[in-house]
Formats: C-alpha cells, sequence, structure tokens
C-alpha cells in the first residue's frame, strides 16, 4: 500500500490466546514501512493510528478500532494488535488513508 512517501506492506499476521493473562484471543498483523527516516516513520505511524484510523473486523459482524504503532528503534517495522471476542474467525483489517487516495485499504487477514 502507498500513502504519502511511504510504502506499507503486510507480512505476517498472528492470531493466538493469553488466556492465562486474562486475553483471549489477540491478533497480531506486522508490517514493513519503508521511506523516510525513523522519526518520519514515527510520525506516519501516528498519523494513522489517529487521522487514517484502523479498524479490525470479523466474518461475523463485529469491529473495533486499533492502534498502530511502530517496533524497534529504526522503526522500519510496524504492527497493529486486536483483541476480537473468543470464537472469531474471517478477520480483517481496515486501514484509512489520510494521504489522499484511495481512501482505505482492506486487508483480508483470512483465518
Amino acid at each position: 500500500m502507498r500513502m504519502g512517501q511511504f510504502v506499507l506492506r503486510a507480512d505476517s499476521v498472528e492470531v493466538y490466546s493469553r488466556e492465562h493473562q486474562g486475553v483471549p484471543l489477540e491478533v497480531k498483523v506486522l508490517f514493513t514501512l519503508g521511506g523516510g527516516n525513523r522519526f518520519d516513520r514515527l510520525a506516519f505511524a501516528e498519523t494513522i493510528s489517529r487521522k487514517g484510523r484502523v479498524y479490525l473486523t470479523t466474518s461475523a459482524g463485529w469491529r473495533d478500532r486499533c492502534g498502530f504503532g511502530g517496533v524497534g528503534e529504526d522503526q522500519r517495522i510496524a504492527q497493529v494488535l486486536g483483541y476480537p471476542p473468543r470464537g472469531s474467525s474471517g478477520y480483517s483489517l481496515e486501514i484509512g488513508n489520510p494521504y489522499g487516495e484511495p481512501k482505505r485499504f482492506i486487508l483480508d487477514l483470512g483465518k
């Protein structure tokens, strides 16, 4: 996905439970973020979270807003964490594009 001067590539999706910590289900999507320097990438992540808005949805119609954040010192890896209800499936991620067209990207995460 191209957003402004940045290119965002979805690399992996993990769905797992941390029931022993009180989290029945967690969905983690990892991205590679290209473009700019680490400070630009940090500002990009904040812009996506605040203005673009990121939502995790399930095939049953559940939808919740998630944060988008950089990982690591150079901010080249980004992640989205979501906490759908127990027993959920058929995930997709909607990422708003505050930099122009298209207005949003929808990623089918499967599972």
